[in-house]
C-alpha cells in the first residue's frame, strides 16, 4: 500500500520481422525507442509523490544493432553505411543456418567485426540511457539492473541468442543499489 508502479516496455517483434523493425528504426519507429522509454520513466519517478517501483525494458541491443547517429562513431559508420549494414543484419538474422553450431566458421570476419562494433555502439547508447534514468532517482532509491539475456557475435560458434546455453548468454549483468536497506536488512 502506498506504492504506485510504472512500466516501460517495447513489444518484442518475432524474428521473422525483423527487417520490418529495421528499417522502422531508421523511418520512425512501430516499436517505442529506448530513449522515449527512460523518458516515461524519468517522467514518472519526478512526478511521483509515493515509493514507486518502476520496470523499464530497454530493446536497443537486440539486433538488427542500429545506434543513433552520436554513436556512429563507435562504430565507425555513417548513415549510409547504418542503412546498409541493417539490411545485411536482418538477411543475417533471418537465415536459419547462422543457428548451426559452426555457423561462426561460415561467416566472413569482417561482418562479425562490424556486427561486434554495432553492437558495442548500441552498448554505449543503452548506457547513457541508463545513466541518465539513474541521474534521476534520490540516493535513498533502491535500484536493481539486470539483462535478461547477452548476446552470441560468433561466441562458441553462434549468433544471436537462440539455441544456445553459452556463458556470453548466461552471464550477464546484475547491478543493485540499495543505500535504503530496502531489499537486504539484518
Amino acid at each position: 500500500a502506498g506504492w504506485t508502479t510504472h512500466t516501460t516496455y517495447s513489444p518484442a517483434v518475432s524474428p521473422a520481422a525483423t527487417l520490418k523493425r529495421t528499417l522502422a528504426k531508421f523511418r520512425g519507429s512501430s516499436r517505442t525507442p529506448d530513449d522515449r522509454l527512460v523518458d516515461s520513466a524519468v517522467n514518472h519517478l519526478q512526478e511521483s509523490e509515493q515509493p514507486t517501483a518502476t520496470f523499464v525494458h530497454l530493446n536497443d541491443l537486440h539486433h538488427a544493432y542500429v545506434p543513433k547517429r552520436t554513436y556512429y562513431d563507435k562504430a565507425d559508420a555513417n548513415r549510409i553505411k547504418a542503412f546498409r549494414f541493417a539490411r545485411q543484419q536482418s538477411e543475417f538474422f533471418d537465415d536459419r543456418s547462422i543457428y548451426a553450431t559452426d555457423a561462426a566458421d561460415h561467416v566472413d570476419e569482417a561482418f562479425i567485426q562490424q556486427l561486434t562494433q554495432f553492437y558495442q555502439a548500441c552498448v554505449h547508447q543503452v548506457d547513457a540511457l541508463v545513466d541518465r534514468l539513474l541521474a534521476t532517482v534520490s540516493d535513498d532509491t533502491t535500484v536493481v539492473i539486470y539483462a535478461d539475456h547477452g548476446e552470441n557475435l560468433g561466441d562458441d560458434n553462434t549468433f544471436s541468442h537462440q539455441y544456445s546455453m553459452s556463458d556470453a548468454l548466461l552471464r550477464v549483468p546484475l547491478l543493485i543499489r540499495d543505500t535504503a536497506g530496502l531489499l537486504f536488512k539484518g
